[in-house]
């Protein structure tokens, strides 16, 4: 006898939160809905037609209600009853989309989106503004296979030629991927911007440092602000942390409860938010751990994040959060910048705290040497490196006093 599912309701969608890995809500008669990690939900479907089991992606809530999804499902089990197979009448209906279709790069770059699930909405949408700013207004509405790849460059160029130089290599990736989404729909048959290299693209640009303060007082003055800021608490609390743990801005925004190891005062970073794409460990001095202490009885429980923005729990603080904050206290300096300050001054104190050069290296997730077996791994050296973040923490909060 099949399991009887107690019927979803729409409050109860509506409350379903994202978690770390995709999860099901089930409606019943084979109809749930998929809520992945990066909040957005779709209906499914499983039905079973001569005898193989199948599973059916039938819209996107909140566009397909609840409702109109269970209507939905009655339509396509009246088709299996009368023998169609709701897969093969889903991919006719396809075909007839994709040979009556334009195939203009917009139609192409939007679509492609749409199916990108994995992707977090904040990158979609940074991604669509950059196309809808500088290369739908130019080729938006041409066919795929009519763009020249020289065509395509040019427009990319003049990104550069306004000064947004990472800004134009992001677009051209962007583009590139949309290319090869389309040549597998069969929308273009070829990628032209395998055609283009993107390194010899556009102009090369010396690479500028954050700006930052090694000088004290101007340090000592910062953390004095810090404390005094009167905006957002999140943020101010995020702020507070950030010099001691001098980690790179996103990594401290990102920041999640399951990360730390409150046992040993440990925050593992996951390779996946790092920029050499390992684990990496950054001890918590009682400074540290006293603010995200702070925090728990804030965001622990209701938040996977320790620093969640204003606007909603389900979110980190926005990218330029921290940088907005430092400039309205009055300071010249960006959230980045902390990384060069705790580097300068760490090396200046060698003879003080007496840590060798590569463990403050490996502290800052820099590759230690030219060899692949120099490159850190996460452990490396954990005795210094609690003894060298316990002798900054201390060196910033005599620094306030």
């Amino acid at each position: 006898m099949p399991k009887l599912v107690r019927p979803l309701s729409e409050v109860e969608i509506k409350k379903a939160k994202p978690k770390e890995k995709q999860y099901k809500l089930f409606d019943g008669d084979g109809l749930f809905l998929l809520v992945f990690p990066n909040g957005i939900k779709r209906w499914r479907l499983n039905y079973s037609f001569n005898k193989k089991t199948n599973t059916l992606a039938i819209g996107k809530y909140p566009d397909m209600s609840l409702k109109a999804a269970r209507e939905k499902r009655i339509e396509i089990k009246r088709n299996i009853a009368d023998g169609i197979n709701p897969s093969t009448k889903a991919l006719s209906k396809q075909n007839l989309k994709s040979d009556t279709s334009s195939n203009k790069f917009k139609d192409v770059a939007i679509e492609y989106f749409k199916i990108r699930e994995d992707l977090s909405p904040s990158y979609i949408k940074d991604s669509m503004q950059k196309l809808e700013k500088d290369i739908f207004p130019y080729l938006g509405n041409e066919k795929m296979d009519d763009i020249e790849p020289l065509v395509m460059l040019k427009v990319l160029q003049l990104i550069d030629k306004r000064g947004s130089n990472v800004s134009a290599k992001k677009t051209f990736s962007i583009v590139d991927r949309i290319y090869k989404y389309g040549v597998m729909q069969g929308y273009s048959k070829r990628n032209i911007m395998s055609d283009l290299d993107k390194k010899l693209s556009f102009r090369t640009v010396e690479k500028k440092n954050f700006a930052h303060t090694t000088d004290v007082a101007e340090l000592k003055n910062i953390l004095l602000a810090i404390e005094d800021y009167t905006g957002d608490y999140n943020t101010k609390m995020a702020l507070s942390i950030l010099p001691y743990v001098f980690v790179r801005p996103a990594n401290l925004r990102f920041m999640e409860w399951n990360e730390i190891d409150f046992d040993n005062k440990l925050w593992t970073i996951p390779g996946e938010k790092m920029k050499m794409k390992k684990d990496h460990i950054t001890p918590l001095s009682d400074t540290v751990f006293n603010i995200i202490n702070e925090m728990k009885d804030i965001s622990f429980g209701v938040s996977k994040f320790v620093f969640p923005s204003r606007r909603s729990y389900d979110m980190a603080l926005s990218e330029n959060t921290l940088n907005f904050g430092l400039k309205r206290m009055g300071f010249n300096v960006t959230a980045h910048g902390f990384r060069h300050t705790a580097s300068t001054l760490l090396h200046e104190n060698m003879r003080v705290h007496k840590i060798q050069s590569d463990i403050i290296e490996i502290q800052l997730a820099h590759k230690v040497g030219n060899s692949v077996h120099q490159v850190y791994n996460k452990a490396l050296y954990m005795d210094e490196r609690i003894e060298l973040m316990n002798w900054w923490s201390d060196f910033l909060d005599n620094l306030k006093r």
